[in-house]
């Protein structure tokens, strides 16, 4: 029984130590962690805010753009319509004319 109190007296101080610095190193983790968590918090919000900006500015862009094509398109149908209808007009007056001219020549 004697060297069993020996050995509780020499290690029972250490482990006492151990199981307080184990305390300790928990209490200090969950301390760093709830720190680590308010400070993430609000760069985290910003973040989420600025993708949220990001976002609705790219929305904003593509529906302008598509706005812009749309009358680019509309333009070129436009111009392509002008285009046919001089090219008809063209056409038109110079068959008259090769008509007129064979009837000439067929006199």
């Amino acid at each position: 029984m004697g060297l069993t109190s020996f050995f509780k007296n020499l290690f029972g101080p250490a482990k006492e130590t151990a199981e307080d610095l184990a305390d300790k190193t928990e209490t200090t983790a969950e301390e760093t962690i709830t720190k680590i968590k308010e400070v993430a918090e609000p760069i985290l919000e910003t973040a989420a805010d600025f993708a949220n900006e990001a976002k609705d500015a790219i929305i904003d862009y593509a529906d302008k753009a598509s706005d812009v094509i749309e009358d680019i398109i509309d333009s070129i149908i436009d111009d392509a319509d002008t285009h046919k209808t001089a090219a008809e007009t063209v056409f038109d007056v110079s068959e008259e004319s090769v008509t007129e001219i064979s009837e000439e020549s067929d006199k």
